[in-house]
C-alpha cells in the first residue's frame, strides 16, 4: 500500500510493475501513482497530478480500479502509449478527460466521471467493448467511437445510448447516443439503454438488448 507519497515523476513510483497494490493520495506532476510502469489488480483512490492523476504512460493496465482521482489532463490516466483493459472508472475528474487522456481502452466502464472541459469520461484514442454512464459534459471527446458513423469499429459489440444526449454544434452524433438506425445496431452488438424515449431513424431490429437505471 502506498499512501501520501508525492514526486515530480511518479507520486509512488517511478518503472516496474504494481500488482495487488492499493495507492491513496499520492500526487506528481506527472502520474500521481505511477509513471511510465504496468499496473494489475490494483486500486487508485485520490491519487492527483497535472498529468495523469494516478498514471501516466506505461505500458498496460489491467483489472484496476480508479476512483476520484484528479487530473487538469487526465483524471485517472494519461497514457499516449498505455493499453487499459478490464478496468472499472468511477468518480475521476480533470479539466479534459475525466477518467482518461489521449488513451487506448477495452473491456472497462465509466460512471459518473467528469470533466470541466471537454470528454467527461474520455478525450481522444478509442474505446472497445466498454459502457459509459452519468458522465458529465459528452462521454467521450475526440474518441474513435464518437467519430463518423462509418468509423464505428466492428470491433465494438457493446452500445450505450441515453435519451437525454444531445448533437453537437455539427449535427454529429454522441456517445451516448440518442438516435437508433439499422447500421448502428449490427448482429453481436448489445445495446444498453438508459430508461427514457428514443427517436428512430432507420427501421432496426435490436436481438440483444440490456436497461440500465
Amino acid at each position: 500500500t502506498f499512501i501520501e507519497n508525492s514526486a515530480d515523476y511518479g507520486g509512488a513510483m517511478r518503472y516496474g510493475w504494481a500488482i495487488n497494490c492499493i495507492f491513496l493520495g499520492n500526487s506528481a506532476i506527472f502520474g500521481g501513482a505511477s509513471y511510465e510502469g504496468g499496473c494489475r489488480n490494483s486500486t487508485f483512490i485520490e491519487n492527483y497530478a497535472d498529468y495523469g492523476g494516478a498514471i501516466y504512460n506505461g505500458f498496460r493496465t489491467e483489472n484496476c480500479m480508479f476512483i476520484e482521482n484528479h487530473a487538469d489532463y487526465g483524471g485517472a490516466i494519461h497514457g499516449n502509449s498505455l493499453t487499459v483493459d478490464t478496468c472499472y472508472f468511477a468518480n475521476n475528474t480533470a479539466r479534459d478527460g475525466g477518467a482518461l487522456y489521449q488513451t487506448e481502452v477495452k473491456n472497462s466502464y465509466f460512471e459518473n466521471n467528469s470533466a470541466t472541459g471537454m470528454g467527461g469520461a474520455m478525450y481522444g484514442k478509442s474505446a472497445i467493448n466498454c459502457v459509459f454512464k452519468n458522465n458529465s459534459r459528452t462521454d467521450t471527446y475526440n474518441t474513435e467511437i464518437t467519430q463518423s458513423d462509418a468509423n464505428i469499429s466492428q470491433d465494438i459489440n457493446i452500445i450505450y445510448f441515453d435519451a437525454s444526449a444531445e448533437r453537437d454544434g455539427n449535427g454529429s452524433k454522441k456517445n451516448p447516443y440518442k438516435y437508433l438506425y439499422a447500421e448502428r445496431i449490427t448482429p453481436g452488438v448489445t445495446a444498453y439503454f438508459a430508461q427514457g424515449t428514443y427517436e428512430l431513424e432507420s427501421t432496426c431490429t435490436i436481438t440483444r438488448a440490456k436497461l440500465i437505471g
